[in-house]
């Protein structure tokens, strides 16, 4: 998966304070506001991918942008 494409992904989930980030694409996600913090959530082990594709996508597109900017920052 390139760094566009991880970037489109949708998020699966919201959080409490900012519940329309479900949904929202994971670049646009990233920008917000503690957005690191979910991309953090979703590609940590609390969060459970099993057995379901676009939460599994989520995943790994989260570990991505989360890494892409470890080497930018």
């Amino acid at each position: 998966m390139t760094i566009e494409a991880a970037a489109t992904v949708l998020c699966p989930v919201g959080s409490t304070q900012n519940p329309h980030w479900a949904g929202m694409p994971l670049g646009e996600v990233a920008k917000q506001t503690n957005g690191e913090r979910m991309l953090a959530y979703l590609s940590g082990e609390q969060f459970n991918a099993n057995g379901d594709h676009v939460r599994q996508q989520a995943k790994e597109a989260a570990r991505l942008l989360i890494s892409q900017a470890e080497k930018v920052g």
